[in-house]
Order: structure tokens, then sequence, then C-alpha cells
């Protein structure tokens, strides 16, 4: 009886990496996936471009609502009353300020200071 040993070297089957076939597939699906990037990148940059557009048109709405409230604020005049408060106000703050510079240099109080005054006012009896 005759026995033939299959695992030996010559009997196992060979692989072989780069066959045409193996090459051919290789670059079909590299070429395939450049394909697949091209497209990926052409829709996104379409997207891109639609956003941008969008945004576009939404600020040059805005810049018109703008140039529009401009000169509807233009034609606007100021209030006599409003006017008056504010100038009240401006010197109601310069009199405070003067008020202060003037207690900061201690004109009111002499040299001697806010003690003779305080003194004073403690000897008074009600």
């Amino acid at each position: 009886m005759q026995r033939i040993n299959l695992y030996t070297a010559e009997f196992r089957p060979q692989r072989q990496w780069l066959t045409p076939q193996h090459c051919l597939q290789l670059w079909g699906a590299l070429l395939a996936i450049g394909i697949l990037i091209a497209i990926a990148q052409s829709w996104h940059g379409h997207r891109l471009r639609a956003d941008a557009n969008a945004l576009q048109a939404e600020v040059s709405g805005e810049q018109t609502s703008l140039e529009a409230d401009q000169a509807a604020l233009a034609l606007r005049k100021p209030s006599p009353a409003l006017g008056a408060e504010l100038d009240r106000s401006n010197a109601e703050e310069a009199a405070k300020k003067e008020l202060l510079t003037a207690l900061q240099a201690g004109v009111l109080s002499g040299q001697q200071g806010y003690t003779p005054v305080l003194v004073s006012l403690a000897r008074n009896t009600i």
C-alpha cells in the first residue's frame, strides 16, 4: 500500500499575492474609493455654497433693514424734555465734581480739618 503525504510543500496550495487579477481588483477598489471621495467632496462643497448663499441673502436682508432703521432714526427729532433733563443731569454732575474736588482739597475745613466742627457739635446740648 502506497501512501501520499499531502502536507509536503509541493502539495500545499501556493498563494500568489500579486496576480494580475489581484492587481486589477486593487486598482478598481482604489478607483471606486477615489470616485466616492470626489463625490462626497463635491456634495459637501455644493452644500457649503448653498449655505453661504443663504447666509449672504440673510446678511443683505439685515443690511437693508439696518439702512431703513437708520433712515427712520435720522428723521426723528430729539425730545425737548429729555434734552432739558440731560442738561440738568450734566449740571448736577458738574456741581458734584466741583464739591468733591473742594472736599479733597480741604477748602471747606480749613487747616485743622473737621475736628473743631465735630467738637463744637459735641458741646451742643438740646
